[in-house]
Formats: C-alpha cells, sequence, structure tokens
C-alpha cells in the first residue's frame, strides 16, 4: 500500500513538471483540456491519470515561479 502512495505521489510531481516546462515555454493558453491530451497515464488506472492531472491543473493554478526563474530552489515566489 506504501509503494501506491509514492507511485501516485511521483504521478503528480510529473503532472505538476508537465505544466511548469510550459509555462516556462510560453504556453500561457495552456489549461486543463492541454492537461487530458498529454496526460501520458490516460490508458492507466483511473487513480494514476487523475493524480497526474491533478499535479498538472495545480501547477497552472499555483503561484511557482517558472524552471530558470528567480524564486529559489522550491520555485514558489516569496510573499
Amino acid at each position: 500500500m506504501a509503494s501506491d502512495g509514492f507511485q501516485l505521489s511521483r504521478i503528480y510531481r510529473q503532472g505538476w513538471n508537465a505544466a511548469r516546462k510550459l509555462v516556462a515555454e510560453g504556453a500561457v493558453d495552456a489549461d486543463a483540456k492541454t492537461g487530458v491530451a498529454l496526460n501520458p497515464h490516460r490508458a492507466h488506472t483511473p487513480a494514476q491519470s487523475e493524480r497526474w492531472a491533478q499535479g498538472f491543473n495545480d501547477a497552472l493554478r499555483s503561484k511557482a515561479v517558472p524552471f530558470g526563474k528567480a524564486g529559489g530552489v522550491s520555485g514558489r515566489q516569496p510573499g
């Protein structure tokens, strides 16, 4: 069971990273539909697909700074 949680955590992070990469590349029109098309877990279990989409969408809604921008290791803007 613990490995399932760990795996879903990794899948979430993959979705998060995919969205942040798009933003860094200037894809300001990226949205949930973009995430559905890019989701590599669509054909896998619903839990995996949903977790990737959650990471993708959470990153788009976050105040995280795109890769290569100021903001430190975490990628979050101060304050």
